[in-house]
């Protein structure tokens, strides 16, 4: 084992970068303990951060963002999302006007598949008067599997033709033909949509709608070097932590042995705060003075810190969780995935495309 002080220049010169790129390095202010693997793992970490300088090139320097459909519900993988797309835009030549979740837009009604808009819908339309662009959050519910994250961008590109939109990194996944046909012909009309996706599958959907769209990494990269818990000390006695996920996505089985799940860090004063924002967020008299972004992200920070808390236990992790993978390589934590009973192969996507050259992540 050997010392290393990463320098700003060192980091440049490995990433080929320019000195205005360099932002996104984020280079970690302390001393970092590695051997040759973890070496090689940060390179391939801190080039998947770098990658995402080209959303402020669509943005555009000094534009007004909305941030549509941030997660305020408990899934720690969508608000690592969250996070690092929070510091992406600490960092953006763009400025964050506002935020909106799913909740202060409306409702989804599953018996018409439609999105209902609420009354909180005129704020957005006084922003996009503004001139402000809309940023649709990542993450993996582009389709029919999570309908009411897809049907309110659907709405949303119907209600603003023209405006212009960024997709931040998505997966696409649709189960039934003729809702992929509609989609890819209703963001083909928008005119001013671009769709950035997180692996070559959901590539497919770009081009099938003739929108400009690229692969680009899970902005949960950008939260690499953002914080002192990335890299991180991990427990040193090698216990393996084994990620068994639990929802629709998940294998259609009874996982054996010692599991966890992201809800095993969600106590009931979690449960019993988020219905107390909940309520909040709909009688909010003054979203603009106070925005539920601003209540709910407190809590977000609580249970994301609780997730990586747990992960440092062990030293190791077995996982069918896309964040699983991802928290891992965070915390440059040696992960074995096996995504064969997941329904999408969605980790297996993922790092084929982006984590392959990682030493410190293996598969089935």
């Amino acid at each position: 084992m050997k010392t290393h002080e990463p320098s700003g220049q060192s980091a440049l010169n490995a990433l080929s970068l320019s000195p205005a790129q360099s932002k996104y390095n984020g280079i970690l202010a302390m001393t970092i303990q590695y051997d040759a693997d973890s070496e090689k793992h940060f390179l391939v970490m801190d080039s998947l951060k770098a990658q995402h300088r080209v959303i402020d090139d669509i943005l555009g320097d000094g534009t007004k963002v909305a941030l549509i459909d941030y997660p305020a519900y408990f899934n720690t993988g969508d608000l690592l999302i969250n996070q690092g797309t929070e510091e992406f835009f600490k960092k953006s030549n763009s400025f964050l006007y506002s935020r909106y979740s799913i909740g202060d837009l409306g409702k989804y009604d599953p018996a018409s598949d439609v999105f209902v808009v609420g009354r909180h819908i005129n704020q957005l339309d006084e922003d996009v008067a503004k001139g402000a662009v809309l940023a649709l959050h990542g993450g993996g519910s582009f389709g029919d599997l999570w309908s009411h994250h897809h049907k309110l961008r659907e709405a949303l590109l119907e209600r603003y033709k023209g405006v212009k939109t960024v997709v931040f990194p998505q997966s696409v996944q649709f189960a039934d033909p003729r809702k992929y046909e509609a989609s890819a012909k209703l963001f083909s009309d928008h005119g001013n949509v671009a769709l950035f996706v997180r692996d070559e599958p959901s590539m497919e959907f770009v081009k099938a709608s003739g929108i400009p769209g690229q692969l680009l990494p899970d902005m949960a990269h950008h939260l690499w070097r953002s914080s002192n818990a990335f890299p991180s000390t991990l427990s040193k006695d090698g216990k393996l932590l084994r990620q068994v996920r639990n929802d629709k996505e998940g294998a259609e089985r009874v996982a054996e042995g010692d599991t966890f799940d992201w809800d095993d860090t969600i106590s009931g004063v979690d449960r019993a705060f988020h219905l107390a924002f909940s309520a909040f967020r709909r009688v909010n008299p003054v979203p603009r003075l106070i925005p539920s972004s601003s209540v709910w992200y407190f809590e977000r920070d609580r249970l994301v810190e609780k997730g990586i808390n747990h992960f440092q236990k062990y030293g190791r992790l077995e996982t069918d969780r896309l964040h699983g993978l991802i928290l891992a390589a965070l915390l440059s934590m040696p992960v074995y995935f096996d995504d064969r009973n997941n329904k999408y192969r969605k980790l297996h996507r993922y790092y084929s495309k982006w984590l392959s050259d990682s030493p410190l992540i293996t598969s089935a």
